[in-house]
Protein backbone atom coordinates (compact mmCIF):
# COMPACT_ATOMS: atom_id res chain seq x y z
CA UNK A 1 0.00 0.00 0.00
CA UNK A 2 2.99 2.30 0.77
CA UNK A 3 4.48 1.79 -2.58
CA UNK A 4 1.10 1.93 -4.27
CA UNK A 5 0.83 5.86 -2.56
CA UNK A 6 4.31 7.00 -2.91
CA UNK A 7 3.99 6.03 -7.18
CA UNK A 8 0.76 8.20 -7.04
CA UNK A 9 2.44 10.89 -4.68
CA UNK A 10 5.43 10.83 -7.20
CA UNK A 11 3.39 11.45 -10.21
CA UNK A 12 1.55 14.23 -8.34
CA UNK A 13 4.67 15.99 -8.08
CA UNK A 14 5.58 15.63 -12.15
CA UNK A 15 8.36 12.58 -11.32
CA UNK A 16 8.70 10.57 -14.68
CA UNK A 17 8.46 7.03 -15.26
CA UNK A 18 12.12 6.15 -14.89
CA UNK A 19 12.95 8.64 -12.02
CA UNK A 20 10.00 6.61 -10.12
CA UNK A 21 11.27 3.42 -10.77
CA UNK A 22 15.10 4.36 -9.41
CA UNK A 23 13.88 5.90 -6.27
CA UNK A 24 11.70 2.53 -5.88
CA UNK A 25 14.93 0.66 -6.96
CA UNK A 26 17.11 2.79 -4.70
CA UNK A 27 14.92 2.13 -1.52
CA UNK A 28 14.74 -1.60 -2.10
CA UNK A 29 10.92 -1.83 -3.08
CA UNK A 30 10.39 -5.53 -3.86
CA UNK A 31 8.65 -5.31 -7.44
CA UNK A 32 4.82 -6.75 -7.10
CA UNK A 33 5.50 -10.47 -8.80
CA UNK A 34 8.28 -10.83 -5.84
CA UNK A 35 5.95 -10.14 -3.27
CA UNK A 36 2.67 -12.06 -4.68
CA UNK A 37 5.26 -14.96 -5.25
CA UNK A 38 6.41 -14.73 -1.52
CA UNK A 39 2.87 -15.66 -0.73
CA UNK A 40 2.32 -18.04 -3.31
CA UNK A 41 0.27 -15.92 -5.70
CA UNK A 42 0.76 -14.75 -9.54
CA UNK A 43 1.52 -16.22 -12.74
CA UNK A 44 5.27 -15.88 -11.19
CA UNK A 45 5.31 -17.60 -8.41
CA UNK A 46 7.23 -20.41 -8.94
CA UNK A 47 10.10 -17.91 -11.23
CA UNK A 48 13.83 -16.61 -10.20
CA UNK A 49 13.84 -13.16 -10.38
CA UNK A 50 16.86 -11.30 -11.61
CA UNK A 51 16.54 -8.23 -9.79
CA UNK A 52 13.70 -8.22 -7.21
CA UNK A 53 14.02 -4.57 -7.17
CA UNK A 54 13.90 -4.02 -11.27
CA UNK A 55 10.86 -1.74 -11.10
CA UNK A 56 9.71 -1.49 -15.18
CA UNK A 57 7.90 1.58 -16.31
CA UNK A 58 5.22 -0.88 -17.48
CA UNK A 59 4.69 -2.02 -14.06
CA UNK A 60 4.28 1.82 -12.87
CA UNK A 61 2.07 2.63 -15.54
CA UNK A 62 -0.61 -0.19 -14.78
CA UNK A 63 -0.44 0.55 -10.98
CA UNK A 64 -1.57 4.19 -11.79
CA UNK A 65 -4.36 2.88 -13.89
CA UNK A 66 -5.67 0.41 -11.52
CA UNK A 67 -9.27 1.61 -9.72
CA UNK A 68 -8.84 -1.64 -7.58
CA UNK A 69 -6.97 1.36 -5.22
CA UNK A 70 -10.21 3.48 -5.08
CA UNK A 71 -11.73 0.26 -2.96
CA UNK A 72 -13.65 -1.59 -5.88
CA UNK A 73 -13.68 -4.59 -6.97
CA UNK A 74 -13.61 -5.53 -10.69
CA UNK A 75 -14.38 -8.87 -12.19
CA UNK A 76 -14.75 -10.39 -15.51
CA UNK A 77 -11.37 -8.95 -16.87
CA UNK A 78 -10.92 -11.92 -18.70
CA UNK A 79 -12.89 -14.56 -20.43
CA UNK A 80 -11.75 -17.92 -21.72
CA UNK A 81 -11.95 -18.62 -25.70
CA UNK A 82 -13.75 -21.16 -26.72
CA UNK A 83 -11.06 -23.11 -29.04
CA UNK A 84 -8.02 -22.44 -27.25
CA UNK A 85 -9.92 -22.58 -23.51
CA UNK A 86 -6.88 -19.93 -22.78
CA UNK A 87 -7.84 -16.69 -20.74
CA UNK A 88 -7.86 -13.30 -22.99
CA UNK A 89 -8.70 -10.03 -21.68
CA UNK A 90 -11.76 -8.32 -22.59
CA UNK A 91 -12.45 -4.66 -23.00
CA UNK A 92 -13.19 -2.37 -20.26
CA UNK A 93 -16.98 -1.79 -21.21
CA UNK A 94 -17.90 -5.67 -20.55
CA UNK A 95 -16.06 -5.62 -17.09
CA UNK A 96 -17.97 -5.96 -13.80
CA UNK A 97 -16.95 -2.80 -11.44
CA UNK A 98 -18.16 -3.34 -7.95
CA UNK A 99 -17.59 0.03 -6.51
CA UNK A 100 -16.57 0.83 -2.43
CA UNK A 101 -16.43 -3.06 -1.90
CA UNK A 102 -13.11 -2.87 0.41
CA UNK A 103 -10.83 0.07 2.06
CA UNK A 104 -9.48 2.72 -0.88
CA UNK A 105 -5.70 3.17 -0.81
CA UNK A 106 -6.06 6.22 -2.53
CA UNK A 107 -8.80 9.00 -3.75
CA UNK A 108 -10.98 9.22 -6.49
CA UNK A 109 -9.68 13.30 -7.10
CA UNK A 110 -6.04 11.65 -6.69
CA UNK A 111 -6.61 8.43 -9.17
CA UNK A 112 -8.28 11.21 -11.72
CA UNK A 113 -5.99 14.15 -11.87
CA UNK A 114 -2.56 12.17 -11.31
CA UNK A 115 -1.46 11.29 -14.73
CA UNK A 116 -1.42 13.88 -16.46
CA UNK A 117 -2.18 14.08 -20.00
CA UNK A 118 1.34 14.41 -21.59
CA UNK A 119 2.26 11.31 -18.82
CA UNK A 120 5.43 9.78 -20.62
CA UNK A 121 6.37 12.52 -23.37
CA UNK A 122 9.27 14.24 -23.42
CA UNK A 123 8.90 18.34 -23.37
CA UNK A 124 11.20 19.94 -25.00
CA UNK A 125 11.91 23.79 -25.48
CA UNK A 126 12.31 24.93 -29.14
CA UNK A 127 15.89 25.03 -28.81
CA UNK A 128 16.63 21.49 -27.59
CA UNK A 129 14.20 20.17 -29.88
CA UNK A 130 16.29 22.19 -33.05
CA UNK A 131 19.65 20.74 -31.52
CA UNK A 132 18.44 17.44 -31.85
CA UNK A 133 17.68 17.27 -35.31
Amino acid sequence: MRSVRQIFRLTMERFGLYQISQLLKEQKVEIPSVHLARYGEGVNKNKTFKDIYGWGSSTIVNILKKCEYLGHTINFKTRKHFKDKKSHYVDESEWTIFENTHEAIIGQETFDNDVPPHFGEVDLTPEELEALL
